[in-house]
């Protein structure tokens, strides 16, 4: 899938940890809930056994219906980006201290 313009809300939820004198933020939580896909297109490969012909038009089908289908797919879409991000950010924030992050100035 390809997808651009997209609005969705990333909820971080941490707690402050002290280190040699710094405070820190650990993850504890993270969701990502989209909230509208504007643009986007799904190509899908090797169906029906590599029929071409019957591919393309399952492709077209659920690219020109992508609304009703992000609306089945969004749960899945949003549990794989929060696996995505969950790691990537925890060591983010483990890795600075909280006043580079968000420094005050």
């Amino acid at each position: 899938m390809c997808a651009a313009d997209v609005d969705a809300e990333v909820v971080l939820m941490t707690e402050e940890e002290e280190r040699d004198g710094e405070s820190f933020l650990a993850l504890k939580e993270l969701q990502v809930l989209v909230q509208e896909v504007r643009q986007a297109s799904v190509r899908l490969d090797n169906l029906f056994g590599g029929d071409p012909m019957l591919g393309e038009v399952v492709n077209a089908a659920v690219n020109a219906h992508f609304p009703k289908v992000l609306q089945e797919l969004r749960p899945a879409l949003q549990h794989s980006l929060q696996d995505a991000l969950r790691d990537l950010v925890a060591k983010i924030l483990a890795s600075y201290p909280t006043r580079l992050l968000f420094p005050e100035d």
